[in-house]
């Protein structure tokens, strides 16, 4: 549960987990904040590991803002099969489900009926990334 947020650009790698933990997009990322409209902002390492990438950073997180509708942004794979992953979505609230939905990633473009956040959007996009870097490793050993 990354989160609703936190636009994620690279991976971040700043060494402080000797074994990290299963992170919600597969990968501890840096990126922007966009939790203002209009304003990018980076934060810095600490905050990227403990709010950014965990969610649920109300509270936590001085820029999370106070009329937030959603805490935290998960993903799932469905389906994987014959070049098409389906994945679901779903936006969370208070550690329960608000809102849902699915897409599909075929032949690497991310599809799906309704029009996505462009921060959601991108947090499929490298959660899907890193679970087909994980079954390629997977699929070597």
């Amino acid at each position: 549960m990354a989160c609703p947020y936190f636009y994620p650009v690279d991976r971040l790698d700043d060494g402080t987990w000797m074994k990290p933990p299963r992170l919600p997009l597969g990968a501890l990322y840096r990126g922007l904040c966009h939790s203002v409209e209009g304003q990018q902002f980076e934060p810095d390492a600490r905050a990227a590991r403990e709010c950014c990438n965990t969610g649920y950073a109300r509270g936590k997180c001085a820029r999370f803002p106070d009329h937030a509708v959603t805490d935290a942004l998960r993903f799932s794979i469905e389906a994987d099969a014959n070049g098409v992953i389906e994945v679901v979505f779903v936006l969370e609230a208070g550690w329960s489900p608000a809102r849902f939905g699915r897409a599909q990633w075929i032949r690497g473009a991310l599809r799906c009926e309704e029009a996505l956040d462009p921060v959601l959007r991108r947090q499929m996009e490298v959660f899907i990334v890193n679970y087909l870097e994980r079954r390629a490793r997977s699929a070597h050993v």
